[in-house]
């Protein structure tokens, strides 16, 4: 079973900086690095830093809630490439339970995802939707795999919460 894990900390202050107010993006959006090991019935990955988006690298767009430009997506290859990491393209849909990707989201993902392959071909990466409560993780196994949700979500510290996440 593929697993996802992360550090509650670290997901409080992924959460908090979501939340922050941007000048004209109607969201914020940031980048998860994981590493990543193979289990006998899967792959483990779990979340080491995160990093977000710089103001100066949104495009105004009215379109989507917010919009990225190429310099966000070269800094998340060059930061894979250079320590090894797994890239999770994270944002908030801010209210409880298990968030779904919107058609946007899925639209998106599908442009630019795959990118993240020529940096590190070797490792997984996908995205992260954080909700009020929980979150949901989708990984691409190989740049022109299916993007598929992870089963098992982790969220270490008091209290320990494990989420089903296909139940």
């Amino acid at each position: 079973m593929n697993t996802f894990r992360i550090q509650r900390s670290l997901l409080d202050k992924i959460r908090s900086d979501l939340r922050r107010p941007h000048q004209f993006a109607f969201e914020r959006i940031g980048f998860t690095f994981c590493k990543a090991a193979g289990l006998s019935d899967g792959i483990l990955i779990i979340a080491d830093t995160y990093e977000p988006i710089q103001d100066e690298n949104y495009i105004k767009a009215s379109h989507v809630g917010a919009k990225m430009n190429g310099e966000a997506i070269r800094a998340a290859m060059q930061k894979s490439l250079s320590n090894q990491a797994c890239v999770f393209h994270t944002h908030l849909h801010d209210w409880a339970g298990i968030p779904a990707p919107s058609p946007t989201d899925s639209r998106e993902w599908k442009k630019f995802l795959p990118d993240f392959f020529n940096a590190t071909p070797q490792l997984p990466h996908g995205a992260i939707i954080v909700s009020a409560d929980v979150l949901s993780v989708w990984v691409l196994m190989g740049k022109q795999a299916k993007l598929e949700q992870i089963a098992r979500v982790e969220i270490v510290g008091t209290p320990l919460r494990l989420i089903d996440a296909l139940a």
